[in-house]
């Protein structure tokens, strides 16, 4: 205990000794010389002694200087030598002294404790600053007052006080969430339905989505609103329209939804219709029935096909009936005209034989061609060449009559 109390006396006296001018030092040489003497030596009276007594401590001259004090300082009765009066080396020398009190193990304890102040300071300024990203926003909730109602931060840079307040972090960035229910159709049919919403927060009352919903708020409020609605609309439409009124039914859910989001500052940016399926009961009576469409409409076509094959039947025949009434009334008042169909049949079946290259033998009666019709057919071989009158063109003859 005296060791530390020296060496706090010797500290404080050598603080004084910095901050004293010498001229107050001076014009008291004898309370000087034996404050001087003492703080050599290391005989530094208590502070209860100097506070209650102005009488000097005897003074020992046995006792070896102070290591602290350099040689050239000490006089030759054992005080501070003033008689340079050089500020600059006295305080220089000052210097020294606290360095060299600052290499022992004092120096490392004030060392470590300078270090974990500098350590406690960065944390505390690290624990001060927080960074809200991009497409987020803050509500500070401080441990005295609770959820500033008022207060919603931006992106960027801010500040708190460590321990009392904190931030609350909210994404305000649309998040897409599939939510599938099963609910009944009108005609009481099963119908499983899935929809894919994009939901954020409202970011002018993020405070109050804190205190009622918290940061789950999706979580908590989407798939309740969701079946709600979903079984309200669908009950509305037969199965048979959900499936060929889909956009309609779509249209009706994305508004009552938007309805109901906003009653928790919540908005929907879309809602959208993503399966629709039914039971596999109804999905093979279904197609059953579509079969038997398919079917009705076939056997349909067959008929409508038989009505005009028939239809086209009786036209024809009445169009034959037509034209032998006409023909037999033609017969009737000319009966040249039955030779001339004769005429254009034989012409007909000349002309056939006569582009064919098999060679056919026909009677000339079967052909019923009246050969004195010149306008109706024409030969297609060309008359040989005739004679002049009375000359022979056959030389065997002309030899003969020579």
């Amino acid at each position: 205990m005296r060791t530390v109390m020296m060496k706090f006396s010797r500290t404080y006296w050598a603080g004084c000794v910095m901050k004293t001018d010498v001229a107050q030092i001076l014009p008291n040489p004898s309370r000087s010389d034996v404050l001087t003497r003492h703080f050599i030596h290391g005989q530094i009276p208590s502070a209860r002694a100097r506070t209650h007594t102005d009488a000097p401590t005897p003074f020992n001259p046995e006792l070896p200087p102070s290591p602290l004090l350099s040689p050239s300082l000490i006089g030759d009765r054992g005080e501070i030598s003033m008689a340079n009066k050089d500020p600059g080396g006295f305080l220089q020398q000052l210097r020294q002294i606290a360095g060299r009190m600052s290499s022992g193990p004092r120096g490392a304890g004030v060392g470590l404790k300078l270090l974990i102040g500098a350590g406690a300071l960065a944390y505390g300024v690290k624990e001060a600053m927080y960074t809200v990203e991009g497409g987020h926003r803050a509500i500070i909730f401080s441990r005295i007052g609770g959820v500033q109602m008022d207060t919603v931060l931006a992106e960027g840079l801010h500040f708190r006080i460590p321990w009392f307040q904190y931030p609350v972090i909210y994404d305000i960035r649309a998040r897409p969430r599939k939510i599938s229910s099963l609910t009944g159709s009108k005609d009481l049919q099963m119908v499983n339905l899935t929809l894919r919403v994009l939901s954020r927060p409202l970011a002018s009352n993020l405070p109050i989505l804190y205190q009622q919903l918290g940061q789950d708020y999706d979580e908590r409020v989407l798939p309740s609103i969701v079946n709600e609605v979903l079984k309200s609309v669908v009950a509305k439409f037969n199965a048979s329209q959900l499936i060929t009124q889909r956009a309609q039914v779509s249209l009706l859910i994305r508004r009552e939804l938007f309805e109901r989001a906003k009653d928790f500052n919540i908005i929907l940016d879309d809602v959208a219709i993503t399966e629709l399926s039914f039971s596999r009961e109804y999905t093979a009576a279904v197609e059953a029935k579509q079969v038997a469409q398919q079917e009705a409409q076939r056997a349909q076509f067959y008929v409508e096909k038989a009505k005009q094959e028939q239809r086209q039947k009786i036209i024809q025949a009445e169009g034959e009936a037509e034209a032998a009434k006409m023909l037999g009334q033609a017969v009737t008042k000319n009966p040249g005209y039955l030779k001339l169909r004769k005429i254009r049949a034989a012409q007909n079946i000349a002309k056939t034989v006569a582009q064919s290259q098999n060679k056919v033998y026909l009677n000339a009666d079967s052909l019923v061609l009246n050969l004195q019709d010149k306008e109706g057919f024409t030969d297609p071989t060309p008359p040989p060449p005739r004679s002049p009158p009375g000359r022979c063109m056959d030389p065997s003859l002309q030899r003969k009559r020579g």
